[in-house]
């Protein structure tokens, strides 16, 4: 039989053709180019094939990074490509494209390409009940040398588990299954997740027993509100002037505010600088390989500039209660013609509310790259840890692989070494993420519902290239300090090519009036950060 075999076609041009008979199955011959910072929409590509029959598959390119090892002249190694071996005419980085980097170590672009390519598929049914639905999506094989371990979480912790029965189940089979948890009744703002984990019983040529082969989580519907505080129970806060400064205090606090920047500039908690410099709006994300291949650095240049040409037009202060004092700053976006907004809203707490507003007034704009704020903390700051999805790095359109939990590692490992620099370290629905120093002391963000964030020992200017392939990993300096970056939205990474494809329209950010609204609470060490996160007020509007 005759096969189709196109290269790199979009993912509704497989819908169409799945969608009426056909005599020929059809194969992507080559499809997700992995270029960089890649492989998003896989998971629509595979939607669309499991959904017909006329589908067959595809097959990524490529498998590895094609660099070759070489040294700087003090010693330092990194990967080469085209045109660091005095090789004229080359391509650049366009070998650099795999799932691995040369040394064959793992990318996140692996472990999505492997959760999505998994053949062991699960639905709920009826959740609560415990009921949820196996299939067996491979050719061959029965499920009888797999085990079926489930674990009930909250907010990211296990608090029951268990392995099912022994599943006997011939190749494209399914069956129902009962989880016989204890339905947990639930605490005020906690979410309750299902997670599967399906391990290999006894070893074979390719992976050891206990191999985790599949994996999947679901949400449970139980939601109890948030306790809620009164605001006017809170300390009284202390307002006063100080040159260009509004200082704003109580005896466990201090945040100053820059009038001529309408910014942070310093907040001590607990006798510690938390904050450097910031928040600040931030439009702007370093070009990933695949956003140079269709041209984002120039067609969205104006968002670039639209932050460092701000001009601050207007900058207010407003005690509304004796524990509540209200800022904002008005910027004007003369590259964009748009106008920027951000209101404080300090607590006596010590909380403040953070909403990040942007009003556009041209229609022809085009698409924003991130809509978020970004700030600079102390050198001092190691770790994270964060409710959200993780722990690798994740995006609006690459994160099936990536579930929801608590998360914790040294901010140094959140960095993704993609071979030339770009875009990465991003975490998704995240409902806080705390950045501390190794005594525990540092800040928390708390979204509304959730933000996106990553924090790197490198800015955006760092991250960003006069052109793709013009810089190397080793060309980086880490910086003395951490930028934290706090999203509502970044745009996906896309991959259906890294020469023209753009990421797909549910996961770009078309310009347009938006806001948010987070929160940033101080750690002064010993919190249980689930509690403060867990902190809402009432009458503080």
């Amino acid at each position: 039989t005759d096969i189709v075999c196109p290269m790199y076609a979009p993912v509704e041009s497989l819908v169409e053709y799945g969608s009426t008979v056909q005599d020929r199955p059809l194969i992507l011959c080559e499809y997700a180019h992995a270029m960089g910072n890649s492989v998003g929409n896989l998971q629509d590509y595979w939607d669309a094939i499991e959904a017909s029959d006329h589908l067959q598959g595809g097959c990524i390119w490529d498998w590895v990074d094609q660099g070759i090892e070489k040294r700087t002249e003090d010693g330092r190694t990194y990967w080469g490509y085209g045109g660091d071996f005095d090789d004229d005419p080359n391509d650049g980085n366009f070998c650099i494209n795999g799932l691995v980097l040369p040394d064959r170590s793992i990318t996140p672009k692996l472990l999505e390409v492997k959760k999505v390519y998994g053949n062991i598929g699960f639905e709920s049914v009826d959740p609560l009940r415990g009921e949820f639905e196996i299939r067996n999506q491979h050719g061959f094989l029965n499920l009888n040398n797999h085990r079926f371990f489930w674990f009930l979480e909250e907010d990211g912790r296990v608090i029951e588990e268990g392995e099912m029965e022994s599943v006997s189940m011939r190749a494209g089979e399914a069956q129902r299954m009962l989880v016989p948890f204890k339905v947990p009744d639930p605490r005020p703002g906690s979410e309750y997740w299902i997670r599967f984990s399906v391990r290999l019983n006894e070893a074979m040529d390719w992976a050891p027993a206990g191999y985790e082969t599949d994996a999947a989580q679901f949400q449970l519907p139980l939601i109890r509100e948030y306790v809620t505080e009164r605001v006017n129970r809170l300390p009284e806060l202390s307002l006063a002037r100080e040159g260009e400064k509004t200082i704003i205090s109580t005896r466990d606090f201090e945040i100053r505010f820059d009038e001529t920047s309408g910014c942070i500039a310093s907040w001590i908690a607990g006798g510690i600088p938390l904050l450097e410099s910031g928040p600040e709006p931030c439009f702007w994300r370093a070009p990933t390989d695949n956003d140079f291949g269709n041209g984002m650095d120039g067609r969205c240049l104006a968002w670039r500039l639209a932050n460092s040409n701000r001009r601050l037009v207007s900058w207010n202060v407003h005690r509304t209660k004796r524990s509540v004092i209200r800022l904002e700053s008005v910027f004007e976006l003369p590259d964009v013609s748009s106008r920027h907004r951000t209101v404080y809203t300090v607590l006596g707490s010590g909380d403040i509310a953070i909403d990040n507003i942007l009003e556009v007034s041209d229609a022809d704009l085009p698409e924003i790259p991130r809509f978020g704020m970004r700030m600079r903390l102390p050198d001092r700051v190691t770790d994270a840890e964060w409710l959200g999805r993780g722990p690798h790095e994740n995006y609006c359109d690459r994160k099936t692989s990536a579930f929801i939990g608590r998360h914790a590692m040294p901010v140094q490992e959140l960095f993704v070494p993609y071979i030339s620099p770009q875009e990465n370290g991003t975490r998704t629905d995240v409902r806080w993420a705390a950045l501390t120093d190794e005594e525990g002391k540092g800040l928390m963000a708390v979204g509304e519902p959730t933000i996106s964030f990553s924090a790197l020992r490198y800015t955006v200017e760092d991250l960003t290239q006069d052109r793709r392939g013009s810089m190397h990993t080793v060309d980086l300096k880490e910086r003395n300090f951490v930028e934290f970056i706090v999203d509502h939205m970044q745009m996906g990474v896309g991959g259906d090519n890294s020469w023209g494809a753009r990421p797909h329209p549910q996961y770009t950010i078309p310009a347009g009036d938006m806001s948010y609204r987070f929160w940033l609470r101080p750690l002064t060490g010993g919190e249980n950060p689930d509690r403060v996160s867990r902190r809402r007020f009432e009458g503080f509007e």
